[in-house]
Order: C-alpha cells, then sequence, then structure tokens
C-alpha cells in the first residue's frame, strides 16, 4: 500500500515537473533562439519578445544602472530634466545591487525563470485547493500556462491585433517576473489562509 502511494507521489511529480519544463521551454526558448541565430553583422538586444520589447530593454538599462551605481535610488533616464534618485523598479533595482557581477541580460532572464516556476506552482496548488484532485490540477495547470488563444490561426491584414495577439492572456505575464509576481502572491496568501483555517480546525 505504502509503495502505491509513494509511486503514485512520484508520478504526480514528474508530470509537474514534465508541464513545468513545457511551459518554460515554449516561453523562453525563443529569446535563447534569437541569441543563437542572430544574423552576421547584427547585435542581439537580449531578447526576442514579440510583444512589447521596449518594456524589457527598459527593465535591462534598469538593472544594469543599479549595478553601476550600486545604490537602490536612481536617476530617472527617460527624461532630458534633471530628477531626484528616488526608488525606482525596486524588484529590478535590487536584483542589480545583490548581484552586480552577473551580466544584466543574463540575470534578468534567470529572474523571469525562477518567477515564472513560481507561479506555475501556485496555480497548481490553488488549483489543488480548488479542485481536490492532482490530475484535474494538472490539467487546470497545463489550459490555464499556455491559455494563449487561437486567434492567430484566423489574423489577416486589416485585422485588430486585439482579436488575435494574446496581450492580455497569461503568455503576457510570464515574459517578465514583475508580471509573474503579483498573481503568485495571492495564491500564496490563498494557501496560507487555507493553511491556518485548517490548523484552527484539527486543534
Amino acid at each position: 500500500m505504502m509503495n502505491k502511494f509513494l509511486k503514485q507521489k512520484l508520478l504526480i511529480g514528474l508530470l509537474f515537473f514534465l508541464i513545468s519544463l513545457v511551459i518554460l521551454f515554449l516561453n523562453y526558448y525563443p529569446h535563447y533562439y534569437g541569441l543563437r541565430k542572430t544574423p552576421s553583422g547584427s547585435f542581439y538586444s537580449g531578447q526576442a519578445s514579440w510583444f512589447d520589447p521596449w518594456d524589457i530593454n527598459n527593465y535591462f538599462a534598469i538593472i544594469r544602472r543599479a549595478q553601476e551605481k550600486r545604490s537602490l535610488l536612481l536617476e530617472n533616464f527617460n527624461t532630458s530634466q534633471p530628477t531626484k534618485p528616488t526608488l525606482i523598479y525596486p524588484f529590478y533595482t535590487i536584483a542589480g545591487n545583490l548581484f552586480p557581477n552577473i551580466n544584466y541580460i543574463i540575470l534578468f532572464h534567470v529572474l523571469t525563470i525562477v518567477c515564472g516556476f513560481l507561479l506555475i506552482l501556485a496555480i497548481f496548488y490553488s488549483s489543488f485547493l480548488l479542485l481536490k484532485n492532482t490530475a484535474y490540477s494538472l490539467v487546470s495547470l497545463l489550459f490555464i500556462s499556455l491559455g494563449g488563444g487561437f486567434g492567430w490561426l484566423f489574423s489577416s491584414s486589416g485585422q485588430s491585433a486585439d482579436i488575435y495577439i494574446p496581450g492580455l492572456t497569461f503568455l503576457f505575464p510570464s515574459k517578465n517576473p514583475t508580471k509573474q509576481s503579483p498573481p503568485f502572491f495571492p495564491f500564496f496568501l490563498l494557501f496560507f489562509i487555507f493553511w491556518r483555517s485548517k490548523r484552527k480546525t484539527t486543534f
């Protein structure tokens, strides 16, 4: 009986690992592909984003500036007017200060993968709290994480991009850590509330 229980747990863990690997690979492989396939005479910008690349360039700049200044307070370099140093993009400025010797592009992508995995974990566990079934939770994780829609199959010239670009689905938040972090904090808060309520019931 115990062996069967352990086998079931191992199978669930293996499936979760494989699904997580597929999700992370599909989201982040294009960046690696862009690095490997950069045409001769061109330079790689550090990303291969199909949507909103200027935001990621800004995050690159914040991390690099924080690494150079070794400070959490930075000037707003998006304006020509002199500005007083202040706390902007704390997530990236803290990362830049903690890891000043790591390439800023690599650091950004490592943060993205770590936060992406935490978000995957939060989705799986919150699904389990609602569904009470690990198999259904794994299926939910797969559908939620890969929920980009099929509108791109029907795109055509002159058609509104809102119809087929999944900018507001899960695919978009998975592109950088500052869009991944806000969703998983409520999930972990839900887990904490659930855990506390079970403890009170037990004791």
